[in-house]
């Protein structure tokens, strides 16, 4: 216990540095519609370069949220992906959708949603194009700021989708009550999938609700042929996963987009 809090304590000290050392990147990871063949879009998912060790969310982005850290360093992650989005459509990269994860402090903040339409504005990016990514645990924020800036988010053209679906809190009265356009269909629901029949029925009633509801679903993970094929029979579009690419830099997405639509994919062990 104690080397867990002496471990917490040092990254919270070295991520008030972070920012300010530009200490932050981000990768992008291609979001695959199947029926077309390619990638249509990609998620946003930012990294750490400390002390020559490269980090990942799980590792910091709890201890920024606690540390009130997760705002500032949220908003540097909605604005470089946004400016990347307008780079890669002056390089006429044939990206229809940037997938930007937001946690509920910066929903909460002020001027949060103000921030977005500049940002939009400034970069000449359509609002169509961001898809806005919050989790399960923000559908218990319902009070009114939360819900009149979902909305005012809506109002913009902004997408929103809920991460991790099924993980959470997940309810049909949360589904009811928020705007939003798509479920994303956890990864653990796919890492077992063919020795676990319970998750395979989880996989395929969130496919028929969503379908009902008419929202869309991505499923992440997706890491050999065999989950994709049963995605894919199950009516499931969207996908994204190692089986597509690792995320890569900004000036590796080119080269993987053409990888994933000459339908070259990686090998799983299983095949």
């Amino acid at each position: 216990m104690n080397r867990t809090v002496q471990k917490h304590l040092k990254i919270a000290s070295e991520l008030r540095d972070g920012l300010d050392r530009e200490q932050f990147f981000l990768h992008y990871q291609p979001i695959v519609d199947l029926e077309q063949g390619r990638a249509i879009g990609v998620e946003a998912l930012v990294r750490w370069k400390n002390r020559k060790t490269i980090r990942y969310p799980d590792e910091f982005v709890p201890v920024a949220e606690e540390m009130g850290f997760i705002i500032p360093m949220g908003n540097w992650v909605l604005k470089t992906a946004i400016q990347q989005m307008r780079a890669w459509m002056e390089q006429t990269i044939p990206l229809s959708r940037l997938t930007v994860n937001v946690d509920v402090n910066q929903i909460h903040s002020n001027g949060f949603v103000d921030l977005l339409e500049f940002l939009l504005r400034e970069n000449r990016v359509d609002p169509a194009s961001l898809e806005m990514e919050i989790t399960e645990r923000t559908l218990l924020f319902q009070d009114r700021y939360v819900m009149s800036n979902l909305s005012r988010i809506r109002d913009l053209g902004v997408r929103l989708s809920i991460d991790d679906f099924g993980m959470g809190y997940s309810s049909m009265n949360y589904i009811r009550n928020i705007p939003v356009n798509t479920l994303k269909i956890d990864r653990s629901f796919l890492s077992d999938l063919f020795n676990n029949l319970y998750d395979q029925a989880i996989v395929r009633t969130i496919l028929t609700m969503a379908n009902s509801l008419s929202l869309g679903v991505v499923a992440e993970g997706v890491e050999c042929g065999e989950q994709e094929y049963f995605l894919r029979e199950n009516g499931c579009v969207l996908v994204q996963g190692f089986y597509y690419g690792k995320p890569v830099s900004p000036e590796n997405i080119r080269p993987l987009l053409e990888q994933i639509a000459r339908g070259e994919r990686r090998i799983s062990p299983r095949q």
